[in-house]
């Protein structure tokens, strides 16, 4: 889909019709709502009489649409201010290792150390009990400014954001590309801490995060098979090296969601409602959060199993709980096509492009794809 493609679908969705939404305003359900937040696009009213009764809950969790299309449109332009500085130097001032195979350059300085060299240096702070690891140059002697774990991680996580589909302009090699850059910081890590097996979990698990978006799910799956065992992933271990609280629930996540990539969808449903939703409480906030994320994804997960009643309730359940929800209104206007319910269907899609993802123009451009498709299979019909 080209931009000039995008803005026609666009202006297509500016003009779409509010009937089949009601105003937001307090205990308000007049349909046709005229007016609409001017800052998010996503709270609509039908006078302002009504709008400024909601403002002192809305605002709250209104946000200004320019600057989420701004994120977007910019994701990756400050990619140079995250590249690792050029090493002014071949030759390891350590182990003399020349061409350095594997090497970091210090971000005060420039000078480069091969991984090898720095995972010995945090061996021996480990072994003497230092917190803190200062990286004191041996060619130059400046002491590293920031911690070149925290430097390497910082580069990782950044990498695996532009490898991330989700609200994501770039193009699907360049996605790869910057996958491929994550991985390279990922095994850097995992050499540095390879005596830490609490952070080597850790890198692990995102190692397989990153494989899942780059569409290696078997790769994906193999990492967390043999490097992330459940039982590693749980809180309060006896030698005192507990995980992050969410840690077992998120490695179950990540484990669901490879499997229903792999469009491995019944084992995927197992792991969300027989490992997973057991271990959440409905009155927990967090929980909800987390019970939402169940949903979404298990509704997908019925739409391709022909499952289309459950994909709806499912998708009735997201809804209730959020409605600015990437994929779930397709989720459930596809199901009631399949049902036969092809007029539902296409007001779903009418209510998925009012509110789905107002920032985001490439997916708002998909769902006015999705209605027009839907209502060209109606026009036939009537012929």
């Amino acid at each position: 889909m080209n931009d000039q493609e995008i803005s026609s679908l666009l202006t297509t969705a500016q003009a779409i019709s509010r009937e089949c939404i009601e105003c937001d305003g307090p205990m308000c359900y007049t349909k046709n709502p005229t007016k609409k937040c001017s800052k998010c696009h996503t709270s609509f009213y039908c006078n302002i009489a009504c709008q400024k009764k909601d403002w002192k809950e809305h605002k709250q969790k209104c946000t200004d649409i320019k600057k989420t299309r701004k994120t977007i449109a910019d994701l990756g332009k400050d990619a140079d201010q995250f590249e690792e500085r050029k090493a002014l130097n071949t030759k390891c001032p350590r182990c003399h290792e020349e061409p350095m195979q594997a090497r970091v350059a210090l971000n005060n300085c420039g000078h480069a150390i091969c991984i090898g060299c720095i995972h010995n240096w945090y061996a021996e702070s480990q072994s003497n009990a230092l917190d803190e690891v200062t990286l004191t140059c041996p060619i130059c002697g400046h002491d590293s400014e920031i911690d070149i774990v925290d430097q390497i991680e910082e580069r990782m996580f950044y990498y695996e954001r532009l490898s991330d589909w989700f609200q994501n302009p770039i193009s699907r090699d360049q996605r790869r590309r910057y996958g491929e850059l994550a991985l390279s910081e990922n095994e850097k890590l995992l050499t540095i801490k390879i005596s830490n097996s609490v952070a080597c979990n850790g890198f692990f698990f995102i190692k397989a995060r990153i494989l899942d978006l780059m569409g290696e799910q078997q790769e994906a799956m193999h990492i967390l098979e043999d490097h992330c065992k459940e039982e590693d992933f749980c809180d309060g271990k006896e030698d005192g090296e507990a995980t992050n609280p969410n840690s077992l629930f998120e490695l179950l996540m990540l484990k669901a969601c490879i499997h229903q990539n792999l469009e491995e969808y019944d084992q995927a449903i197992n792991i969300y409602f027989d490992k997973l939703l057991p271990t959440l409480d409905e009155q927990n906030q967090s929980d909800n959060w987390n019970i939402y994320r169940i949903y979404c994804r298990a509704a997908r997960c019925a739409l391709k199993l022909g499952q289309y009643e459950t994909c709806i309730q499912r998708c009735n359940v997201v809804l209730k709980f959020h409605r600015h929800v990437d994929e779930i209104y397709e989720s459930k206007a596809l199901s009631l096509k399949a049902l036969g319910n092809l007029e539902e269907a296409i007001e779903t899609m009418n209510v998925g492009i009012i509110y789905e993802t107002p920032g985001d123009d490439k997916n708002t451009a998909h769902l006015v794809e999705v209605y027009q498709e839907l209502c060209n299979i109606r026009d036939e019909h009537r012929k």
